[in-house]
């Protein structure tokens, strides 16, 4: 400990302190790696298996490449993304039998934790996207969630709003996800019909 002291604080943190010195007109490489562990021996044997910081660091950019190309992250979309973790990861909801009917009804488990978009002009595509891709943002890292495109769209024939989406959910499943959820896309008859699947949402956004 830095001050050889302890005590509750709002949010967990840690500290190291060590010295690094360098040369004058020379340069050094520090690499941190982070973790935890249930006790000692675990840890010393993770820790074992990170001994070639290089590669590690290597297959990590090599990753980060690969979600940057096929996600086509906008500036500021990690720090929005992120800022809506903890209602998606702890906001965990619970259904009664007449909710979870009517999710099956679409094809949606309810095992998951669901974003619902209400899509009503097809003027707001940019921020649609930005919304899938958070999808793809926490399906790269392992995270289940099903999204619900809910269009609203009193075309008879062709809806611009609905061919948006089929299309940019069909992108964005393209992508190879170690573990994801699903998009789906619904046409509710009006706002009615689209209230149990709001109430049983961890987001709701309207565009």
């Amino acid at each position: 400990m830095l001050s050889g002291i302890a005590g509750t604080v709002l949010n967990p943190c840690f500290a190291v302190n060590l010295k690094l010195r360098v040369e004058a007109g020379g340069n050094a490489v520090f690499s941190l790696v982070m973790g935890m562990n249930q006790n000692k021996e675990t840890a010393f044997t993770e820790i074992n298996s990170f001994a070639n910081t290089q590669r590690i660091f290597e297959l990590a950019r090599t990753r980060c490449l690969i979600e940057k190309e096929h996600i086509s992250f906008r500036k500021g979309d990690m720090q929005i993304f992120r800022s809506y973790a903890s209602k998606l990861l702890y906001g965990r909801k619970y259904y009664d039998d007449k909710t979870k009917k009517h999710l099956w009804g679409y094809g949606i488990s309810g095992d998951n934790p669901i974003i619902t978009v209400l899509i009503r002009k097809v003027e707001n595509a940019v921020r649609l996207e930005r919304l899938i891709r958070m999808w793809c943002y926490y399906s790269f890292r392992g995270i289940k969630l099903d999204m619900v495109l809910a269009v609203f769209d009193n075309s008879d024939y062709v809806s611009p709003i609905h061919e948006l989406a089929d299309s940019l959910v069909q992108r964005a499943m393209w992508g190879c996800f170690p573990v994801r959820g699903d998009i789906f896309v619904i046409v509710p008859k009006d706002s009615n019909g689209a209230a149990p699947i709001i109430e049983a949402s961890n987001l709701v956004f309207w565009l």
